[in-house]
């Protein structure tokens, strides 16, 4: 079975020599390679999904980690290629299949490839008739501490309507509270990158899109009558998101 891939790096230096290694390797077909996000996601809106995306990380107007959500949905396995090893952590928070540090080996490129087409072709196996799948609808919860010592609030992650920073604190609206924690903006988004319903809108805000009412232009708006605008580095994406939910386009 091959598997198709794209490269995405602001360096075509970069491009050419991973370009050079996924082509030794027989399972993989590098279909494309792009020198910023937004080039790729217009390919990938015209020509369909692949199966693996290699993205580097630190690239000018869009990095890596803020397009990470929408890149996860154009494919099977994103993997991150930055010379920055400081990134793995967060590489990772951003549900990425696999992180290579340039300069890139044959050998870890195999490695990693490798495990991800096991874990790959286990998954695609069938259950057995006498092992039948049943899903499990599980709640989401997060707890987020309080301005006394020792104090967590439980939050159900469907229940929220909307996320602003303030300074060195987030806040934290649903239907009928409001909770103040100390957290960055940026570190609660990475914890609650597993949730498809909330989804970043400027440097500030992040909201859930099981509360939107309508988008007009630039804004946003809440069934709470609250409206945000949409900033100039997330658009593409919130658009974009909004098109593939949409009847009409």
């Amino acid at each position: 079975m091959g598997y198709s891939c794209i490269i995405i790096d602001d360096e075509p230096h970069a491009i050419g020599t991973l370009k050079d290694l996924i082509e030794k390797y027989p399972q993989l077909t590098a279909e494309a390679t792009f020198l910023n996000i937004q080039s790729a996601l217009s390919h990938l809106n015209e020509k369909g999904p692949v199966d693996v995306i290699f993205s580097d990380i630190s690239m000018p107007e869009l990095n890596g980690l803020e397009a990470a959500k929408i890149l996860n949905s154009h494919c099977r396995f994103l993997i991150f290629v930055t010379a920055h090893p400081d990134y793995s952590l967060q590489a990772y928070r951003h549900h990425a299949a696999g992180y290579l540090l340039k300069p890139v080996s044959f050998i870890t490129l195999v490695d990693l490839i490798d495990t991800l087409i096991k874990k790959d072709q286990v998954f695609l196996q069938a259950p057995s008739a006498e092992q039948p799948v049943v899903p499990v609808e599980q709640e989401e919860l997060i707890f987020v501490k309080g301005n006394r010592k020792n104090k967590f609030y439980k939050i159900n992650v469907k229940e929220i309507c909307y996320i602003v920073a303030e300074l060195n604190y987030s806040r934290i609206f649903t239907e009928t509270e409001e909770y103040s924690t100390y957290i960055l903006l940026g570190e609660l988004e990475a914890k609650l990158k597993h949730t498809e319903t909330l989804f970043r809108v400027n440097k500030s805000t992040i909201i859930s899109l099981r509360y939107v009412e309508s988008i007009d232009g630039n804004t946003v708006y809440l069934t709470n009558k609250k409206n945000f605008p949409i900033g100039s580095v997330y658009k593409p994406f919130f658009h974009e998101l909004i098109k593939n939910h949409s009847l009409n386009l």
